[in-house]
């Protein structure tokens, strides 16, 4: 006999084509009726609320009076909630948010007595290869999903997936979604045909006896007359026992007399289209809001969090609440439709609110505690002091771009007793009682000179900072000013670039002897999708930038710096019916920045485009003519290899796909071409998506935004059928507007890992950062005041790892360091080397921040160990 496992849930999407305000007002009716009913049949004996408890915070924050009610019943085991905060998207967002999603949900869920431990990741447009690994760390070893799998990955529903460092979670499929089994009727005969339909199918994949109906929808309500049915349904159906169950009880009976050897293992991630939808689309839908989640996310992750813990070990306060705050917000937005931008504008207008609000936390917390920090260090006569901070666990050495204020318009800057060289980019007089109304506030008026320079570092200390000294002249010059040439060259100790007359760049690695030509071409093509999937219109009309020549050209030389200015008109149709003729009646402005600095590796390339052209997608080429077969980008805490053809696209129509299987891609900053030989890596800044094109497969093409109107539409050339979502103009994704992107070039040696490919990258987002100290921002600091070390350094990393966060733990004073192997290779994961700091203690810990163990442990050093493939590892010193 089968066992029909009814599990009553909904799905709760707290915004979609309605605002977060308006889900909330349903929501308030949803639970009240949901309680109510629970409280009334004893014999309705679970609801699984959907795997996220913001739900809860939504909710009580509005009907504080029924939290005991919920309490009671999530002790009772009948409501289940969490594990999640929210229901994370799982490809486009960072690994630390993925990690502080599952830790935020856990610790609101504690409030109410336990959480679901599955991974409950119903609706979410595929799925991570990291995801066991991310569970495993919280001590959950059961996952259930939806989309992305296929008979190509196994043909059941109940597998073993593992991830790429070994580690694995019992994960169970649900093929045909999680609201097949809604709304069931009341009539008992008409209910019983239709789950004897989906219980010959789901029979086909199953493992055992026993058959997964969900019983939910998006914001469905309670099926108040469920145990009536089941009853109704076991009386007159010998051959199937129904029962009101969940996850848990499910996984426990498909286990039950098995033994883990006897499911198929699953790797990777699992991104498949047939038989449901992934949206590829969503990657570069709506740019604006994927460059903002990934300023905030950096600024919390790289700067906020290690400054925070820099000043925390100096014996300044660590506001965890503030942090907390600012984390939550952006976990909001990272619900799948939020974040991957399938919503209506109101919805993305709330978003952006968010991402400000986040933002606003994070700066706040950072300008006071450097100023703070600033302020505890002993003054020196005649000198002004700049701080340099390095938040990155190892020296480093490179060019600052600083605001400097002063009295004088000539100064030195001096490390020590050496003098510094830097160069003016520009310099103004500013009304300081504007930025700072404190000075109003005094009755006084300053006027000081702000002048914009680059600094030339070196041996600025792994995680903490140094002092420069300002020192203002009477007479003298400013140093090193730009000049303007008639050029198109520039160059520096590794390479030679060269604009050409099309708006391309030559790029000559001086190094290795290679050699790159007409990097960077736009390419324009139609864009007749939605906001959830890229789809070419039926007759397209392709432009490239190299079919015009009406290119302004100029370049600015420096001693720290050289830079090539491209300005460009891109001549492209207006919409999908001038692009049907042939007709190019708009002109979108382009320029372009390509900046070679003083003994940089990196290429870096600054765009601003004004889009005036609707439906359509933009991209930048880079042929490489590295011929492969497969791409590396980067995912959450590693590396993951792609093939750049998928077979399934000759045959996707016959086996009747849900989406055409393009390999438009993920990734997190960066993605890279190698022959093992050499390689060449673009490195990017809050830009998602790729794909490899070419006749050889050789052109890396980045998407920088797509340009559609439509929340959903229909009968998409690669997405034939229904519309996804529903049709709802969305006038705000023409994304017409002005956008800047921001691109950085590594051609390097080896492939990926020995090209350090992982490591440039960091480096690109998490540049050095300075702040000055000034006479006017004082803040009193009693117990540090004059007492703080002009230079002070805490901890190095000797190894390949990359550091993921540096934090104070959210439940005791220990400090919490992350980091992970980015190889897809074993590794030995190094020592990491106390430099400052009374830690006597270093434990090993889980994700959730519990010890494990104690860590291997000198005086001064502590080993990191070995490292599986793409593995992370989080300590806890005290």
């Amino acid at each position: 006999m089968n066992t029909i496992h009814i599990i009553p849930h909904t799905h709760w999407d707290r915004e979609w084509y309605f605002t977060f305000e308006q889900s909330r007002v349903l929501l308030v009716y949803f639970m009240d009726e949901l309680l109510e009913v629970l409280e009334r049949d004893p014999e309705f004996k679970y609801f699984v609320l959907d795997g996220q408890a913001v739900i809860l915070e939504d909710y009580l924050e509005v009907r504080p009076e029924n939290r005991e009610r919920i309490k009671k019943l999530v002790e009772e085991g009948r409501l289940i909630i969490g594990p999640w905060y929210t229901q994370t998207d799982e490809l486009l967002v960072s690994g630390e948010s993925i990690l502080r999603n599952l830790y935020y949900g856990i610790e609101k869920c504690l409030e109410f007595g336990d959480y679901m431990k599955i991974g409950y990741l119903p609706d979410s447009f595929g799925q991570s290869a990291q995801i066991p690994q991310i569970l495993g760390g919280f001590g959950i070893k059961k996952a259930v999903f939806w989309r992305g799998l296929s008979e190509r990955h196994t043909k059941y529903t109940e597998f073993i997936w593992e991830s790429p460092d070994g580690s694995r979670v019992f994960a169970v499929n649900m093929p045909m979604g999680y609201a097949i089994g809604k709304y069931l009727p009341h009539d008992v005969k008409k209910a019983h045909e239709r789950l004897l339909l989906l219980i010959d199918r789901l029979k086909e994949k199953a493992t055992s006896d026993n058959i997964l109906i969900p019983n939910g929808h998006d914001q469905m309500p309670v099926q108040k007359d469920l145990t009536y049915l089941i009853k109704e349904l076991n009386k007159i159906d010998k051959e199937n026992k129904y029962v009101i169950s969940n996850f848990d009880k499910y996984i426990e009976e498909v286990l039950k007399g098995k033994k883990p050897e006897e499911f198929e293992v699953v790797q990777g991630e699992l991104t498949h289209q047939k038989y449901m939808r992934i949206h590829r689309g969503i990657y570069s839908t709506r740019y604006n809001l994927k460059k903002a989640n990934f300023d905030v996310e950096n600024l919390l992750a790289n700067y906020v969090e290690p400054i925070l813990t820099i000043g925390y070990t100096l014996g300044l306060p660590y506001p965890q609440g503030l942090v907390e705050k600012a984390w939550k917000e952006i976990l909001k937005n990272h619900a799948h439709d939020s974040i991957c931008s399938c919503c209506t504008d109101e919805v993305h207008k709330d978003m952006e609110c968010r991402f400000k609000q986040a933002s606003e936390i994070g700066k706040s917390l950072l300008e006071v505690t450097l100023r703070k920090i600033s302020e505890g260090l002993p003054e020196v006569s005649g000198r002004e002091q700049l701080l340099i901070f390095n938040t990155l666990p190892y020296s480093r050495d490179g060019i600052l771009r600083a605001t400097l204020y002063t009295y004088k318009d000539k100064f030195r800057i001096y490390d020590g007793e050496e003098e510094v060289r830097y160069q003016v980019l520009n310099k103004k007089i500013v009304d300081m009682g504007k930025k700072d109304r404190r000075i109003v506030a005094r009755g006084e008026k300053l006027f000081l000179n702000e002048v914009d320079v680059l600094i030339e570092v070196h041996n600025v200390s792994p995680l903490g900072y140094k002092t420069l000294y300002v020192i203002p002249l009477e007479e003298g010059e400013l140093k090193e000013c730009v000049e303007i040439r008639n050029s198109s060259v520039i160059e520096n100790e590794y390479y030679r670039i060269k604009a050409n007359k099309d708006g391309t760049i030559d790029l000559y690695d001086k190094l290795n002897n290679l050699k790159w030509e007409k990097l960077m071409i736009f390419e324009d093509g139609g864009d007749a999708g939605d906001e959830y999937n890229y789809s070419p219109p039926e007759r397209d009309y392709v432009i490239y930038s190299t079919d015009d020549e009406e290119v302004s050209i100029k370049t600015v030389y420096g001693a720290l710096n050289q830079q090539i200015v491209i300005e460009r008109n891109l001549r492209v149709p207006r919409n999908l019916e001038e692009r049907k003729k042939g007709v190019t009646s708009v002109e979108i402005p382009v320029k372009i920045e390509v900046s070679l600095e003083k003994g940089s590796r990196i290429v870096k390339v600054k765009i601003n485009i004004h889009n005036k052209a609707c439906n359509h997608r933009l991209r930048l080429l880079f042929k490489t003519d590295i011929k492969t077969e497969t791409s590396f980008a980067d995912q959450q805490f590693g590396i993951i290899e792609r093939k750049n053809k998928l077979p399934e696209e000759d045959f996707w129509k016959e086996e009747s796909w849900q989406e055409k299987p393009i390999p438009l891609y993920p990734m997190q900053s960066f993605v890279d071409l190698n022959n093992k030989e050499y390689g060449f890596a673009v490195i990017t800044s809050g830009i998602k998506e790729y794909e490899i094109i070419g006749k050889e497969f050789d052109t890396i093409a980045i998407t920088l935004f797509r340009s559609v109107g439509y929340l959903g539409k229909r009968e998409l050339l690669y997405r034939p059928g229904r519309p996804s979502g529903v049709e709802v103009e969305t006038p705000d994704s023409q994304m017409l507007r002005e956008m800047e992107f921001e691109v950085f070039l590594y051609p390097h040696r080896g492939d990926t890992i020995e090209g350090k490919v992982p490591q440039i990258a960091k480096e690109c987002q998490v540049p050095l950062i300075s702040y000055q100290r000034l006479p006017y921002n004082v803040f009193v600091i009693s117990e540090v005041e004059n007492k703080l070390p002009l230079n002070y350094s805490l901890l190095e990393i000797k190894g390949d790892v990359i550091l993921s966060a540096f934090k104070k733990e959210e439940e005791g004073n220990g400090v919490i360091l992350r980091l992970y192997n980015p190889s897809p290779r074993r590794i030995e994961g190094g020592k990491i080397k106390i430099l400052q700091g009374k830690w006597e203690k270093a434990f090993v810990t889980n994700l959730k921040e519990e010890i494990l163990g104690e860590a291997e442990k000198s005086e001064k050093t502590i080993a990191i160990g070995e490292l599986n493939p793409c593995q992370v590892k989080t300590f806890k010193l005290e």
